[in-house]
């Protein structure tokens, strides 16, 4: 006994030395949203503010009165923050031994390991959103269930009330929990008689009494939770999707596929891995061939149907869904993969082996996940490119509570990791055109234009004002630019605006008076709109003789050569570009052309992954609509 306690111990102690390393890792943007909302929670009797949703949270915010209560106990810093979060994550792991304790304590410290090292619990516990309060109340819903049915005691449908509905004011997708306990109870004719025992009525009572004020709000104000938006249940939307199955594998899917899973999903969330996600689902599959087990054949009722369920919905324009729900399906998965590696460390010494290496590999691999989280969830896997999946809700929420700057603050931070986000610089000069910044407006539309001039963000409001633009410089009413860098500004525009005539004469007059790239870089796009290969050609290659670092002319440059049946030259240009920028989509698409062209069928092919890898798979369903031309090719796989 005392050998057990001591084991239990030592993982309770790894667990929570796993997850305070990770707790100092830079916030995310849901977080420090997170945060801003429970700043503004206050307990103080005169100015009491407790809410129950914010329109900027599509989960209820029960894990933000943790975050608030940290703070208050501990100081306005990040780790006290996340006190509370990693609290709850420490408790979960004894939570789980308890629960796997029901097949056995070998069974139970074996779930509680593999639930220590696991990276996506790991970052859960730290990150100030919902995860870690989830899986501790629902570890809890889910033995006190048990044990009701087990003892078919009073107190335990007592308990089960009130934690599911606290449950519920984590996370709404916890609602599937008592949909489980009910189909358990249906599916069993020894527990279907405890349907007409009070005690569980009471629970259920209890269950629906602690929801009575979420329902009075949304009754009032209506409700912000994405499980409750309409958009989940669009018929044509509810059909079978990989969502739950991307829990697991989506590092192993992504593999067969050739592309990096951080380019089909939020690159700042820490996945399962893809050695412990193959290892942990096959063996919950495994373990169906002990079903008649009581304990086995509970775990795996609640885990196919979190698995069945939410693989029918996804949210609009997510692909690859909202896999983040199945997470509570780790539970019984976890208990159930204990089940078989402690059959299988029983049956022989080969399995032993396995087994003990597997535990070993995630011991180590769970060290240097934490080591590496910081510099994995801070920088997207292709840093300079557009459409990096990084939401400026932040930013939103700032303009609503009407602190602008602030908005601007966040959307230059963003723009330091991914500075050519064609919808951050739209959306940084919308927030420079309500705080009357008209000039810096223009240079920031104008950028995400230069970018990508065949995509027009809805925040990007130069198309529409152009002609007050226009006057507005001609009309000498800018302060900040005068002489070369105001005609500069009229060329920019009447580039954009279609006039390459009138844009290029402000740009041979720039250039007459002293040598300037970007006006050459203009000029030379000009003579390529109108097909003029040769004269666009002297233009960037003027360019790069006197500036070898300007990495957009050899793009331009690259094109003249393939237009003209130079490949070798194309090549030789485009690979220059990608030196200086390594994320530069429209090289690897051209270079696949220009490989296509020279009979290299592979190395098109491995371009043109690489070219669809910079833009983030999940983003593809909100910038297609707006995108022209060469780059819907991108998209067509």
């Amino acid at each position: 006994m005392k050998k057990l306690s001591a084991l239990i111990f030592g993982i309770l102690i790894l667990g929570a030395g796993l997850r305070i390393a990770a707790a100092g890792v830079p916030m995310i943007p849901d977080e420090i949203k997170n945060l801003l909302i429970a700043q503004e929670i206050s307990f103080h009797p005169n100015h009491l503010n407790l809410p129950i949703e914010n329109k900027f949270v599509t989960q209820p915010l029960l894990n933000l009165y943790l975050t608030k209560l940290g703070m208050s106990l501990f100081g306005p810093n990040v780790l006290a923050a996340r006190f509370f979060h990693v609290l709850c994550g420490c408790l979960t792991l004894l939570l789980i031994y308890r629960l796997g304790k029901e097949a056995g304590d070998s069974v139970g410290v074996t779930a509680m390991f593999l639930t220590a090292v696991n990276p996506y619990h790991i970052h859960a516990s730290v990150r100030l959103v919902n995860e870690s309060l989830l899986f501790g109340l629902s570890a809890a819903s889910i033995l006190v269930f048990y044990m009701a049915l087990k003892h078919a005691r009073y107190v335990y449908f007592i308990w089960l009330g009130v934690l599911t509905a606290l449950n519920f004011y984590t996370k709404s997708v916890s609602l599937l929990l008592p949909a489980v306990f009910g189909i358990y109870m249906l599916l069993n004719p020894v527990y279907r008689r405890l349907l007409g025992r009070k005690e569980l009525w009471i629970g259920v009572v209890l269950f629906g009494g602690l929801l009575i004020p979420w329902g009075i709000w949304v009754a009032q104000y209506g409700t912000s939770q994405l499980v409750f938006d309409a958009g989940m249940y669009i018929v044509s939307q509810v059909r079978l999707h990989t969502t739950t199955l991307n829990f697991y594998l989506i590092e192993f899917l992504s593999a067969l596929k050739g592309v990096d899973h951080h380019m089909r999903i939020s690159w700042e969330y820490a996945t399962m891995g893809m050695i412990n996600g193959i290892v942990i689902f096959s063996m919950t599959l495994a373990a169906i061939r002990y079903v008649s087990d009581g304990f086995v054949r509970y775990m795996f009722v609640i885990f196919a149907v979190f698995m069945g369920v939410l693989s029918f919905f996804a949210k609009p324009g997510l692909p690859f869904g909202e896999f983040w729900w199945a997470s509570l399906s780790l539970i019984p998965a976890v208990c159930l993969t204990g089940v078989m590696m402690v059959r299988c460390y029983q049956t022989g010494k080969l399995a032993m082996i396995c087994v003990m290496v597997f535990l070993g590999y995630a011991l180590i691999n769970s060290v240097f996940f934490v080591k590496q989280l910081e510099a994995q969830i801070m920088t997207p896997p292709h840093r300079m490119a557009t459409f990096v999946d990084d939401d400026f809700v932040v930013a939103r929420y700032y303009e609503y509570h009407h602190r602008k700057d602030l908005a601007v603050k966040e959307m230059l931070r963003l723009l330091r990791i991914a500075p050519n986000d064609v919808e951050k610089l739209s959306y940084l000069g919308w927030l420079y055109l309500q705080m009357g910044l008209e000039e810096k407006a223009d240079a920031a539309w104008l950028r995400a234009l230069d970018l990508e001039p065949s995509y027009v963000d809805p925040w990007n409001r130069l198309p529409q004002l152009m002609p007050q633009r226009l006057r507005y410089y001609l009309d000498g009413r800018s302060e900040e630019l005068q002489g070369v860098a105001k005609d500069m500004r009229l060329g920019m525009l009447y580039f954009h605006a279609g006039d390459t005539t009138t844009a290029d004469s402000y740009f041979l007059q720039i250039h007459q008076q002293s040598p300037n790239s970007w006006a050459v870089y203009y000029l030379g796009r000009s003579t390529l709109r109108q097909g003029e290969w040769d004269l666009a050609e002297q233009y960037f290659q003027m360019i790069i003789e006197n500036s070898p670092d300007f990495y957009p002319a050899y793009f331009y440059l690259a094109q003249c050569d393939f237009k003209q049946g130079r490949y070798t030259a194309a090549e030789a240009n485009l690979l220059a570009l990608l030196e200086n920028n390594p994320d530069d989509a429209r090289a690897y698409q051209l270079l696949s052309e220009v490989y296509t062209e020279m009979k290299m069928p592979q190395r098109a092919k491995s371009a043109l992954d690489i070219a669809r890898t910079i833009f983030h798979d999940d983003v593809k369903a909100r910038i297609y609509p707006r995108i022209q031309g060469d780059y819907q090719k991108l998209f067509e796989f």
